[in-house]
């Protein structure tokens, strides 16, 4: 699809510009195909130097201290590590920060390690995706303060955050209806008053895309809207390499009738905290457990690492994937799901089980093939090594958690919960079309249209 034709971009050094446009323009786009370099006509690296920065970074190893992570950079394999120090120490990194790993930084960190590198790679050009977002109101005042103050370098930021442009923005450029580009003086607010329709960027009411999501339906064996659905109890968590736990001693529980935001400054924990609710990531100490039927959806900070994969797929085929044969493959990956060779080894015993005639024999499990419900939970039927299907039993869910079962169970909650959930709904083409249609993807992206082709807005949706 043809964003842009015959236009011309001019940048002078040391200017912000602002790049605005209608959802689904190819801002995002356009950003990543100059640094990827597939602008015709636009200077090459040796010539100019364009990094774009983002958040969501990228690299071989996050769980590396943030030196480590950016002398990983293959640009930066000559630069030497007390560079390295000063530059970060420059965007407010103290020893006790750059020792952390890049997992457990906050996104402000992030941005700050992103710009950090850019600016150790020399940039000429700062191409900036989103920069506020999941940057408090301290580190947004940063960002503002630091842009303007590089008076050699050219920054050109994509960003729904208004008064964030109003305050750094020289000139603004904009997409126009003819698949031009025009630059316009000023900041925001000036290029509002010359091009009055535009203020609907930056509208909420405006907004002519409707979200509709599908009614969950009953929740099996929930009887009450306020009873806890989802708890954690006195969990704490470092990650990697921290010399303190970013979460400490955290007890919390949500029902139905909860709706909840999670506060504080940026690298208070709170993501981290939804990582933990979700089994993106292990406590190392307390529990969390969730109702057996329960669905939950993790729209994360960075949300497209999903689709990093599978670019080449459309978004029908990419749902189509993910869910077929009644799991999310994408969660089979999560750290709370990961069976450790310690419970591998569990799994392996022999277990003395009460047959149907009264005997007591040796046995061990195979698989765990689906479940039923009790007065007061479930029993799970069982398939065992070396035995016939009509030899499987019905064990209590206590049972089987005593014999270190506890995942294989939860995937087997998860995939019956899923099943209950989509009442039935074939994963065919046009019901995943309409399903993308009522979150406003049209049918000529959702299903026409390979996922390396959108929108940052539209892979959002």
């Amino acid at each position: 699809m043809m964003l842009l034709t015959n236009t011309r971009l001019h940048m002078k050094r040391g200017k912000r510009y602002g790049l605005c446009g209608p959802n689904g323009c190819g801002k995002s786009t356009l950003m990543r195909a100059i640094v990827n370099g597939q602008v015709d006509g636009f200077p090459p690296p040796d010539k100019l130097r364009t990094v774009y920065v983002e958040h969501d970074i990228q690299g071989a190893d996050v769980s590396s201290c943030v030196i480590d992570f950016v002398l990983s950079d293959p640009r930066l394999k000559e630069e030497s590590r007390d560079e390295v120090t000063r530059v970060l120490k420059s965007v407010g990194f103290t020893d006790e920060l750059l020792a952390k790993s890049i997992q457990a930084l906050s996104g402000g960190w992030k941005m700050k390690v992103a710009l950090a590198r850019a600016m150790l790679l020399k940039a000429d050009i700062l191409l900036l995706d989103e920069p506020t977002n999941h940057l408090d109101k301290n580190n947004v005042q940063w960002l503002e303060e630091y842009l303007t103050s590089l008076h050699n370098v050219t920054s050109m930021v994509v960003s729904h955050d208004s008064r964030f442009l109003d305050r750094i923005c020289t000139h603004i450029t904009h997409f126009e209806k003819n698949r031009k580009l025009k630059t316009y003086r000023g900041n925001l607010a000036e290029f509002v008053r010359q091009k009055p329709e535009a203020k609907a960027y930056y509208e909420l009411a405006s907004e002519e895309v409707t979200f509709t999501l599908p009614e969950p339906g009953f929740l099996e064996g929930v009887k009450s809207k306020g009873k806890a659905i989802l708890k954690m109890s006195d969990v704490s968590f470092a990650y990697p390499g921290s010399s303190k736990p970013t979460v400490s001693k955290i007890s919390l529980q949500a029902s139905l009738l909860s709706r909840v935001a999670v506060v504080g400054p940026n690298g208070a924990g709170k993501s981290t905290i939804i990582k933990l609710l979700t089994g993106e990531l292990k406590p190392d100490s307390g529990t969390v457990w969730k109702h057996p039927n329960m669905r939950i959806a993790y729209v994360a900070q960075h949300a497209f690492h999903h689709l990093e994969k599978h670019l080449d797929k459309t978004p029908n085929e990419y749902i189509q994937w993910r869910y077929a044969g009644g799991e999310d493959k994408e969660s089979l990956t999560k750290e709370g799901k990961k069976v450790t060779e310690e419970e591998e080894e569990q799994m392996k015993k022999v277990q003395m089980i009460w047959t149907d005639d009264g005997n007591v024999e040796k046995r061990v499990v195979e698989e765990i093939m689906g479940r039923r419900k009790l007065k007061g939970g479930y029993e799970y039927e069982v398939k065992w090594v070396g035995l016939q299907s009509d030899k499987n039993s019905w064990l209590e869910r206590e049972k089987l958690v005593e014999m270190g079962f506890t995942k294989m169970l939860n995937r087997v909650d998860e995939r019956e919960a899923l099943r209950l959930g989509t009442s039935g709904k074939a994963l065919t083409a046009k019901n995943v079309e309409d399903v993308l249609g009522k979150m406003g993807l049209e049918a000529e992206f959702a299903t026409h249209n390979r996922i390396r082709g959108l929108s940052g807005g539209q892979k959002v949706k």
